[in-house]
């Protein structure tokens, strides 16, 4: 069994939230992956801290390179469905907010397991929207500009740095994006 922190909310709330995150995503697949998402159980706390999940013995992802020289699985069909995985959650309002290759590991049967389900995000309506607009063709970047504003809680213009961003999210350019992140924040 895993050890976790102490959780701010109650341990019931918790285990209503991760048995319906479970019961959401258990057996998740995209399509066209030979890969399903599975959800360890969680179990009740021994103290005021929870000290238990399910064991799935498996390959982390801290070890893609293993990954990659393996025969038995596709490092590519895995992210992808992790990245799908995840734009399902946003369009569904709560995401497992701990991510990290070193919370998923990928079994001997094809499953990518999701541990450390200990804190979770819930999203309103207007943050749900204004994070998949962002990967919407059909918006415009001015929108876009708009949406990251909302979205950060900016007031204001603060220069060319958000259409940059905007920019970059369509691309698909992630280490552009995590750069105007890093610039917008320092202004």
């Amino acid at each position: 069994p895993k050890s976790w922190g102490k959780l701010p909310s109650s341990s019931k709330d918790f285990l209503e939230k991760d048995a319906a995150f479970r019961v959401a995503y258990q057996g998740y697949d995209a399509g066209g992956s030979r890969y399903k998402i599975r959800i360890p159980e969680s179990y009740g706390p021994a103290s005021s801290y929870f000290s238990r999940e399910e064991y799935v013995p498996g390959t982390n992802l801290t070890s893609l390179d293993k990954l990659m020289e393996s025969k038995d699985h596709d490092p590519k069909q895995i992210i992808g469905l992790l990245a799908k995985f995840y734009l399902q959650q946003i369009r569904d309002g709560r995401l497992h907010s701990d991510v990290h290759p070193g919370n998923f590991s990928v079994t001997e049967y094809n499953e990518l397991v999701v541990y450390d389900r200990n804190y979770y995000l819930d999203l309103s309506t207007e943050e749900k929207n204004a994070i998949l607009s962002l990967f919407n063709p059909f918006i415009s970047e001015d929108k876009k500009v708009a949406q990251i504003k909302i979205l950060l809680g900016v007031k204001g213009d603060e220069g060319d740095s958000f259409k940059d961003l905007a920019r970059s999210l369509s691309k698909g350019d992630i280490d552009s994006a995590k750069k105007d992140i890093i610039e917008i924040k320092a202004s």
